[in-house]
């Protein structure tokens, strides 16, 4: 008896034992429990601060709200009053910054009389040439044209093509070595602009590969004669590139204009070196050079639209002057083109690119009007238009002052489309001059001349946010939205 007594305290103690160590691991694990979430949240938020589209450094709002968001959670509403520092690709593909405008109830912007009822959209658009920064890793010529599109909400986008192409165009991409304009177009970064679906007309400043060297007039003395079998060359380059064009997208309803870049300078540059005897034949056989030249380019366009006539899409040739005005202030008072070389002429479209009446220099009106005394008859296309794009208008912000420019720029862009320009462009999305001598790093706002729509620093000038206003048809003025593009490293 005493034996089974023994065994039962022995018994009972084991249970105890048992039952204290499972209680005291359980504390034990508990412990490591709370530990282990009170590390994650300290983790989590440090993991929140280092990120930039979570960090409250780049969220420069007054309010406390949380900063952490996800743009593609459908829940997600922008407040107005924060700032966004945001990458605008997301999965791999652009998607822009209008979802982060918010819900403010904009009003409807400044009315234009558009003299055809177009849409504004459809009329004010931007250029990217030559820009001296970019905010993705698409190509550049993409990325210039996601933004024209989705940001600015424009269906025209100026773009270049020509044998600088890899210069102008260095960001991102792997350029292989085309020699035609033709070739150039088919390459996957030109052909996905010309793709873009919310992209309808083309500006293109195109310059043939095998140049025409009108400067061997000056330089050689050559008669235009000379250049006789250049003047054909030419006319291939660009009948081959309309008609592939007209061919590709002939199924869509898109405009490409084949244009001139900065006519006055080019000729101008080589009146000036026109010196034989005084140079008054040199300077007569230029003028005769040049408008067989653009003659020749206007050549090659007309024969593939005569070829390819099922076509919806449509190629128009143009030609670009400078100036127009004599007496223009910083500008060397020489013969314009617009009064030398216009006359001679055939294009369907003239574009003014306008580096001067923005500061006050001419009336933006007075000038486009001469241009057009200046032309012949149009295509008929344009009958009852007026055939004339502003193919460039810029303001330097930074060189001239920010004050100015918006209401510069605003006020001619409202005259230019109420004129009737089929055409407006502004010259640039991306500041294309440096005013320091720096020409390898990442400029600053503070040394670039200052014609942009989005700057070096992400921040978007006043200008971009009035012609969005206009394409969109809200007043972003009245509620700017406190929006800026990440920065690459």
């Amino acid at each position: 008896m005493k034996s089974k007594k023994y065994l039962a305290i022995i018994a009972l103690l084991l249970v105890c034992i048992t039952v204290f160590s499972l209680f005291a691991a359980c504390e034990k694990a508990g412990n490591r429990q709370d530990t282990s979430s009170e590390e994650a949240g300290n983790n989590s938020g440090n993991e929140s601060s280092d990120n930039p589209s979570h960090s409250s450094d780049n969220n420069q709002g007054d309010d406390d709200s949380d900063d952490t968001f996800s743009p593609l959670d459908p829940s997600f509403v922008p407040d107005i009053d924060k700032t966004y520092i945001i990458d605008p690709v997301i999965n791999n593909s652009y998607d822009g910054i209008n979802r982060y405008i918010g819900a403010y109830d904009f009003s409807a912007p400044e009315q234009i009389a558009v003299p055809d009822g177009r849409a504004v959209s459809d009329i004010v658009g931007a250029a990217n040439v030559g820009g001296k920064y970019n905010f993705t890793q698409l190509p550049y010529l993409t990325e210039g044209a996601e933004m024209v599109a989705h940001d600015l909400g424009s269906s025209v986008y100026r773009f270049a093509m020509g044998p600088e192409y890899k210069e102008v165009y260095t960001f991102n991409h792997s350029w292989s070595d085309v020699y035609s304009l033709k070739e150039l177009a088919q390459t996957s970064a030109y052909a996905q602009v010309f793709s873009n679906s919310d992209l309808r007309t083309f500006v293109i400043s195109a310059t043939e590969f095998n140049r025409l060297a009108y400067e061997k007039v000056a330089t050689e003395n050559r008669d235009p004669n000379y250049f006789t079998q250049d003047y054909v060359r030419v006319t291939n380059e660009f009948y081959d590139l309309a008609k592939y064009l007209l061919q590709t997208y002939g199924s869509q309803n898109k405009t490409f204009i084949i244009s001139t870049a900065d006519g006055d300078e080019v000729f101008g540059e080589i009146y000036d070196k026109c010196t034989i005897n005084g140079g008054t034949t040199q300077r007569k056989a230029l003028v005769e050079t040049y408008y067989r030249y653009l003659n020749a380019r206007q050549n090659g366009i007309n024969k593939a639209v005569a070829e390819v006539k099922a076509s919806k899409a449509k190629v128009y040739g143009c030609i670009e002057v400078n100036y127009i005005s004599s007496q223009i202030t910083g500008v060397a008072n020489r013969p314009r083109i617009v009064d030398e070389v216009i006359p001679h002429t055939y294009a369907d479209l003239y574009s003014f690119n306008d580096s001067y009446t923005a500061l006050g220099y001419k009336n933006l009106v007075s000038e486009l009007t001469y241009l057009l005394s200046k032309i012949p008859n149009p295509n008929k296309d344009f009958d009852g238009k007026r055939n004339v794009i502003l193919g460039g208008i810029s303001y330097a912000a930074n060189t001239e002052g920010a004050d100015g420019q918006l209401n510069a720029i605003a006020s001619s862009v409202i005259q230019a489309v109420e004129w009737g320009v089929q055409y407006v462009v502004y010259d640039s999305y991306f500041c294309t001059t440096r005013t320091d001598s720096s020409l390898d790093d990442r400029p600053t706002n503070g040394n670039m001349a200052g014609c942009w729509l989005v700057c070096p620093d992400g921040s978007y000038a006043p200008i971009f946010w009035y012609l969005k206003g206009l394409n969109d048809g809200k007043n972003y003025m009245e509620k700017t939205p406190l929006l800026r593009l990440e920065v690459l490293e």
